[in-house]
């Protein structure tokens, strides 16, 4: 994870998103010691194993994100 967060950075990008099923505790922890944040949650969106999941979005900012204006 680590890596891949160290490549979107290298590569200017400005945020990570990603949507996990509610029901990963496993995901969920990782993604949290990793720095993201949960900042969105929808409810029934998902459909697998016979049943509805619900869905949690997780993002973390990368270098500068949000504090400067993008090169143009």
């Amino acid at each position: 994870m680590e890596a891949l967060i160290d490549a979107c950075a290298a590569a200017g990008f400005r945020q990570m998103i990603g949507y996990i099923d509610a029901a990963n505790v496993a995901s969920l922890a990782i993604h949290d010691n990793f720095g993201f944040r949960r900042v969105g949650f929808m409810p029934q969106v998902g459909y697998k194993f016979g049943r509805w999941t619900d869905t949690v979005m997780v993002q973390r900012t990368l270098g500068p994100g949000a504090t400067e204006a993008p090169e143009l």
